[in-house]
């Protein structure tokens, strides 16, 4: 299974770029609680399914990472699937949190970080996209989304993003 090239570079400065990703096909379950435990939580399920707790017992490649979207509810967290499959032939979950999306065509801001992913680092990070952004004369037209690459022993050393979706 061919995992999708995400997203090519459409500008770069310093921790900032904008890309343009491709149509992308994601999972996501809806968890709640507090940032940390509902990054636990969520990555735990999507890890299961992707180790093949599904119906038909097979193990999805997949990127180490995670996505997360604060909702009125409580947290997305999503991780994008293999472009060889469709939402029609995803194996079917055991159980009914996960859910399947096809994420559209989209340019997106992004701020590369290092460091522990928390929510305060989150909202902080957000503030200094925001502003470059404003500076770049770049409109976001979504909510902020973390994106949080594989679990680091050092939380020091782990790379994070924040993404949100714009529009030049």
């Amino acid at each position: 299974m061919r995992l999708p090239k995400m997203y090519q570079i459409l500008n770069k400065e310093n921790a900032f770029e904008i890309r343009q990703y491709n149509n992308l096909p994601l999972a996501k379950v809806i968890v709640t609680g507090p940032f940390e435990s509902a990054y636990l939580t969520g990555g735990s399920l999507l890890m299961n399914y992707l180790k093949g707790n599904n119906y038909k017992k097979i193990s999805i490649a997949h990127r180490s990472l995670f996505m997360m979207v604060p909702r009125v509810e409580g947290w997305e967290v999503s991780c994008i699937l293999p472009e060889d499959f469709t939402l029609k032939s995803l194996p079917r979950p055991i159980g009914d949190n996960i859910q399947f999306e096809e994420l559209h065509s989209r340019k997106v801001a992004v701020h590369r970080f290092r460091g522990k992913s928390a929510y305060a680092t989150m909202m902080r990070r957000s503030e200094e996209l925001k502003n470059w952004a404003h500076q770049t004369h770049l409109t976001l037209t979504s909510s902020p989304r973390i994106v949080i690459y594989g679990p680091s022993l050092l939380s020091f050393l782990r790379k994070n993003e924040i993404h949100f979706d714009s529009i030049q």
